[in-house]
């Protein structure tokens, strides 16, 4: 289960319908107690793909200064990064083949927001994503 308060979904939904049609990224900070995880904020990024004239409809890049600095910054905090959320320009927001390819960490949490073709980011899922056996867990979001 990941809580999440209402503040930082609003914060996400809008970051996805402004960076439409590309997709937006980010961190997500917080606490994790057993299966419990509760956010306390979402870090931004430019989504580096875009920066790199690469296609940034469909894929996404957190700038890796900005997840360094954060790793720093979290040490400090008590914090620790709990996962990544990124948007779904025109789709669903179901893991996509690449987001399981490029989930390298254990227990990191990939939260997507899909943004419907009038452009109003609409729906949210959480899930932990297990490249080696390419499966997909579902948590469930409390919004608090």
């Amino acid at each position: 289960m990941i809580n999440i308060p209402v503040t930082l979904l609003e914060k996400i939904k809008h970051e996805a319908e402004v960076a439409r049609p590309n997709e937006c990224c980010g961190l997500l900070v917080g606490n994790a107690v057993g299966e419990n995880i509760s956010l306390t904020r979402v870090v931004p990024s430019p989504n580096t793909k875009i920066d790199n004239d690469v296609n940034g409809h469909n894929s996404f890049e957190i700038d890796p200064k900005i997840h360094f600095d954060l790793l720093r910054e979290v040490k400090k905090t008590g914090e620790t990064i709990v996962g990544n959320y990124h948007s779904h320009p025109g789709k669903p927001p179901i893991p996509s083949k690449r987001d399981i390819e490029n989930a390298f960490e254990k227990n990191h949490v990939w939260l997507i927001i899909g943004v419907d073709k009038n452009g109003q980011a609409n729906e949210f899922g959480a899930f932990y994503l297990d490249r080696k056996n390419a499966h997909i867990t579902n948590l469930e979001i409390v919004e608090i």
